[in-house]
């Protein structure tokens, strides 16, 4: 009993020492109105402790955590290479952001804000790892499986924000303003003043809490950890949710300060004042741990080359005529006519089509699309030994450590014919690549296993398609229509499901496309009209 008191002293203390912290470095005292939510949140944290005390003498909460105990297992054995887990999170981060900007209102692609957020989220998320690595005393590694398979989350708003503002264009702003403002936006959770953080993303920070609270409860069975965890992580999500106002307070209140970094820097100087020293930070300490405590792992499976595999080299020629043999042409077609598309539409007119970028942008999808195919086919291998025994895999033509260095120089060209065209275009053509491979096809996440959801990812990657080819000339983000954009997006959706049943049949196969040749022709339709 002396002990959890001692954990909960502790506990309370840390708090009241970030409060303190925050006062002191904002010249700030506080008020009646202030002291009163103070009361009030220690009443919520020791109420949270006690409440979870009873929970947990109960049969249904102790079968629950049961329950999450099993589905962390779970996770955790999985055998799939930690850069997949890496690649997957950094690609849930980068579509994250690129929804927000085609749904909020300032519905831009700026250079800018596309790098603030992504290392936004990459600092957050490694703040997180070490958060739940020293609370719950786990390896990193399995706590990154943990992050990363609820990663996903992060879409909440996206999800929730349009439904509340009834499809109008939304504002997700940082907490910005001045210290007194900061400081009461913590106690009421946001609730403070009228420019704060959306339903969406307060919801997205209750979830986040409640999943931290579980995860450390099944970890560590101490009622003590979890509510402080969960607190913390509230802490730790403000902070960052606060950067803007921190970096008013603590850099350009000093005009030294504000002049050299500003003159400097310029726009970027919030992104080199807090961002990229996080990171350089918080980055180090993650790669350390992983090495401190990585064990004799699993040789990777994927990229392993069985011995059982012939020793006979096989001619360049026949490579070559292989991944010819698997271009998938019908769906190399279908994202061609997806770009033009989107290059009609921008351009507006035949004599405006720009006709060097069109060939770089089909150049750069195709060899998106091959990359994507490639992907699929190395953790689909067991499938096609039954399905698709004509694979350039399957009949060893490629070792699977040459099928991924063919991938990667696909990737690259890509992306390179891509940024020829302009950046925008090259961030469409890397969320295209990111979305059908590293969510659609590969593990941890592999959705196309899931119901319905692959479907809408195809949906999402035709919509890119169009996107890549009306940034040839204008911003999608700001001036595609929306309604078009969504149309697009659930013809192409439900058609999508039709290429499923081929496992079935081939008779589908020409009314998929008859799906999709009206869809378009309804789109231009629209436009034009």
């Amino acid at each position: 009993m002396n002990r959890k008191v001692s954990k909960i002293t502790l506990a309370v203390a840390v708090f009241i020492l970030f409060i303190i912290i925050l006062l002191k470095f904002t010249d700030r005292t506080l008020n009646a109105h202030q002291q009163v939510i103070m009361v009030l949140l220690f009443s919520i944290f020791f109420s949270t402790y006690y409440i979870l005390t009873m929970l947990t003498r109960t049969s249904i909460f102790q079968r629950y955590i049961t329950f999450c105990k099993d589905i962390i297992k779970n996770v955790e054995s999985n055998k799939t290479p930690s850069f997949l887990w890496v690649i997957g999170l950094v690609s849930i981060i980068l579509l994250r952001n690129i929804s927000e900007f085609f749904l909020s209102s300032h519905a831009i692609l700026a250079l800018f804000y596309l790098i603030e957020y992504t290392l936004f989220f990459i600092s957050l998320f490694l703040a997180i790892l070490l958060l739940m690595k020293f609370i719950s005393n786990e390896k990193i590694l399995n706590v990154l499986k943990i992050v990363a398979m609820f990663s996903p989350f992060i879409f909440t708003p996206m999800l929730i924000d349009p439904i509340v503002s009834l499809g109008k264009p939304f504002s997700m702003p940082y907490v910005s303003g001045n210290s007194t403002f900061v400081l009461n936006n913590f106690l009421t959770f946001y609730n403070y003043g009228y420019k704060t953080a959306t339903t969406g993303i307060k919801i997205e920070t209750i979830g986040a809490c409640y999943l931290a609270l579980i995860y450390i409860l099944s970890k560590t069975n101490d009622i003590v950890k979890a509510t402080f965890g969960t607190f913390a992580l509230y802490m730790l999500s403000y902070f960052y949710m606060a950067l803007p106002s921190f970096f008013n307070i603590f850099v350009l209140s000093n005009s030294e300060i504000r002049n050299f970094f500003i003159g400097f820097f310029g726009n970027w100087a919030q992104i080199f004042i807090w961002h990229i020293p996080l990171i350089a930070i918080l980055f180090p300490i993650t790669v350390y741990f992983y090495y401190k405590e990585k064990d004799v792992r699993n040789r990777d499976k994927y990229m392993s080359i069985k011995k059982r595999q012939s020793s006979k080299k096989i001619p360049i020629s026949n490579k070559i005529r292989a991944l010819i043999k698997n271009i998938r042409p019908l769906r190399s077609i279908h994202y061609i006519i997806l770009v033009f598309l989107g290059i009609s539409i921008g351009a507006g007119t035949i004599a405006n089509i720009d006709l060097i970028k069109t060939i770089l942008c089909f150049v750069s999808i195709i060899f998106g699309w091959q990359f994507a195919v490639i992907i699929n086919d190395i953790f689909d291998k067991d499938v096609d030994r039954l399905s698709n025994k004509r694979r350039p895999l399957i009949k060893n033509i490629f070792s699977v450590r040459e099928y991924f260095l063919v991938d990667f120089f696909f990737f690259i060209i890509s992306l390179v014919f891509s940024l020829l065209v302009n950046y925008k275009t090259f961030v469409l053509v890397l969320s295209f690549n990111l979305l059908y491979s590293f969510v659609y096809s590969a593990p941890p996440f592999r959705s196309r296993r899931l119901f319905f959801i692959p479907n809408i990812i195809i949906g999402f990657c035709s919509v890119t398609a169009v996107f890549i080819g009306f940034s040839i000339y204008l911003d999608p983000f700001r001036f595609f229509p929306r309604a078009l954009a969504l149309l697009i997006l659930i013809v192409l959706a439900i058609s999508s499901t039709i290429k499923d049943i081929k496992d079935y049949g081939d008779i589908f196969r020409g009314f998929a496309y008859a799906c999709l040749a009206m869809a378009l022709r309804s789109s231009l339709l629209i436009v034009l009209s």
